[in-house]
């Protein structure tokens, strides 16, 4: 499976109609890729030509959002200058509204990458969260001399097995860190959790996991401080089915002062009185530390309403702009 980062590379050189060639460099082992992304549209009139053959074009978003992006449904047999998409990719499509998941994969060993394969995809709980996965399992696993802790991991239905970091203990030893490794023997096959994985090993090295955290609504009071560790930490004033609630926007002690995650803070600070919000939050040493807020969806719509909006130019526009030309 690939990032959320090469994601957003590969659709936004797609959408420029040109492969950036470091990105093709870094996928030459790969030839497939895997990603699941929102629909969006599609045209299958046969009238937009590809390599002078008529192919069906399919509009499709990352799961955060942005920018449409065009991708070419190949036919089945592209030397034939006849309209046949790929029937695999076509029946699954047409009948898709805006906002449907899907999982396809591009075979990118074209110039231009083609769709070989699309398929609906129901979304799990926080899997459009780019650190959430499903916890499958773990098992002590060795490599030449080393030993450690394997973690299987998947996302979007693809397994993933990283290493957990390891840590000294207080006899100097290297040890797997013991709140993943804590952490682990009360997880249950199934059960959604949020992991930082770095690059480093064979498959990666998991330095951080906590169970998911639900996303919760309330709205927002104000924001107030409260003493960390003898610091003033800022907080979140909420009211959260009927209570009142204080999250803790989270950061660490640099020297003698409170340095809050600049991410988390400034999304409290767009925040007005009685806004209604949807936050996730954790618990730790009797504490609850604010994960992410954001203006609940109504509270969005509202706000892209008064936007004006932006007419997106089409295929079929591009090329009446060519011809008058």
């Amino acid at each position: 499976m690939v990032s959320r980062a090469l994601l957003r590379t590969l659709l936004c050189a797609l959408f420029v109609g040109t492969m950036h060639r470091p990105v093709l460099a870094q996928q030459k082992e790969k030839k497939h890729t895997r990603m699941v992304v929102k629909y969006v549209g599609h045209q299958d009139d046969g009238k937009f030509r590809h390599m002078g053959k008529p192919v069906m074009l399919l509009g499709v978003e990352p799961l955060e959002g942005g920018r449409t992006i065009e991708l070419v449904v190949p036919n089945r047999d592209m030397n034939k200058d006849e309209f046949d998409p790929l029937p695999r990719v076509a029946e699954a499509v047409r009948d898709c509204k805006r906002g449907d998941t899907l999982k396809i994969e591009i075979d990118d060993s074209k110039p231009k990458p083609y769709i070989r394969e699309a398929e609906r995809y129901k979304l799990k709980p926080g899997e459009q969260n780019p650190r959430s996965y499903v916890f499958e399992s773990n098992y002590p696993a060795k490599e030449g001399r080393t030993s450690y802790t394997a973690v299987v991991l998947s996302r979007f239905d693809e397994p993933r097995t990283v290493a957990v970091a390891q840590k000294r203990d207080k006899d100097g030893n290297m040890v797997a860190d013991p709140e993943i490794t804590s952490l682990l023997e009360t997880l249950k096959t199934g059960e959604v959790v949020e992991a930082e994985i770095k690059d480093g090993g064979k498959n990666g090295i998991l330095t951080s996991l906590e169970r998911y955290a639900v996303p919760q609504n309330g709205k927002f009071v104000k924001l107030s401080e409260q003493e960390v560790e003898g610091q003033k930490a800022p907080a979140v004033e909420l009211v959260s089915d009927g209570k009142d609630v204080t999250v803790l926007v989270p950061g660490k002690l640099q020297g003698k002062r409170w340095t809050s995650e600049p991410k988390v803070l400034a999304a409290v600070k767009k925040l007005k009185p009685d806004t209604e919000v949807v936050y996730r939050s954790r618990e730790s040493d009797g504490k609850l530390w604010l994960k992410d807020i954001e203006p609940a969806p109504k509270e969005k719509e509202s706000k892209a309403a008064k936007e004006p909006v932006v007419k997106q130019e089409t295929a079929e526009d591009r090329r009446g702009k060519r011809g008058e030309k």
